[in-house]
């Protein structure tokens, strides 16, 4: 009997385990398109690293993006467990965002993630609670927004409020606006290029993970860059926190709109 009991559990753990290995269906694309763009030239203060780094994903004529719709699938661990998910991220760029997340299992929703960040206040909404304009959220939330950007990373030098210093031949640093915040007026990522590709390797950011608790470091890495809309860009992204050896979350992307109309869709929840 404590055999036939052992052999139920174990099959019970198995057939729960197969739910978190099954891909779960993509989300549709976005249902608008990205129209014509228009082009600035790179301005010439750039340090090197940089300008190798724009010359490589855009030549010299360098896409103005407004709003980012972008869809895709991945993994996102959510109490340690490494659960399929699918994704949508809306951008206005540089300065709101909402996000809409799935955890799936047998290829069906069991929990949704919707967070908002508009006017400098964030707000996320997780089965285990709800948070709003909570000051190490909305910090966190703000460089969300620019780290988030290495999907549509022209806007690191078309939005002048952006600025780029010199570090080394294969680091810059990137200074952000936080403009809500007058203890901390502006916010700092140590970048990182690839000497070979010319193409960004990694982008690191002190970051708040939890409510009350010192930042962590914060690192996100961009892989299989591919041309999107004339842009080269990443087609997979993690996001790692330092104090943990996994990614805590891995998007690929199947989708990426620019610059269509989001004003409405960004104040919605879901899908």
């Amino acid at each position: 009997m404590i055999m036939l009991w052992f052999w139920v559990f174990m099959c019970l753990i198995i057939f729960m385990g197969l739910g978190f290995i099954l891909k779960p269906r993509a989300f549709p694309n976005y249902h608008e398109i990205t129209p014509e763009l228009d082009n600035v030239s790179t301005p010439d203060d750039l340090p090197p690293p940089v300008v190798a780094f724009y010359e490589t994903i855009a030549g010299d004529a360098i896409p103005i993006i407004h709003s980012v719709v972008m869809t895709g699938r991945g993994v996102l661990r959510f109490a340690n467990i490494p659960f399929k998910a699918r994704m949508r991220f809306t951008h206005r760029t540089g300065y709101d965002y909402r996000h809409y997340i799935e955890l799936m299992w047998f290829g069906k929703p069991i929990v949704k993630v919707n967070e908002h960040y508009r006017d400098g206040k964030g707000y996320m909404n997780v089965p285990f609670g709800t948070f709003e304009d909570v000051p190490e959220l909305n910090s966190s939330a703000n460089q969300a927004i620019w780290g988030e950007a290495i999907w549509f990373p022209t806007i690191f030098i078309t939005d002048t409020r952006a600025k780029w210093i010199a570090i080394d031949a294969h680091h810059a640093k990137l200074i952000v606006p936080y403009e809500q915040s007058t203890d901390e007026p502006e916010q700092e990522f140590i970048v990182t290029f690839d000497p070979d590709t010319y193409l960004i390797k990694r982008m690191e950011t002190m970051r708040y993970r939890d409510i009350g608790k010192p930042r962590i470091k914060w690192i996100l890495e961009g892989f299989d860059w591919k041309l999107w809309n004339g842009i080269l860009i990443p087609s997979i992204g993690t996001v790692t926190w330092a104090d943990q050896d996994y990614a805590w979350l891995t998007m690929h992307l199947e989708d990426i709109v620019y610059n269509v109309d989001v004003s409405d869709y960004l104040l919605q929840s879901g899908l």
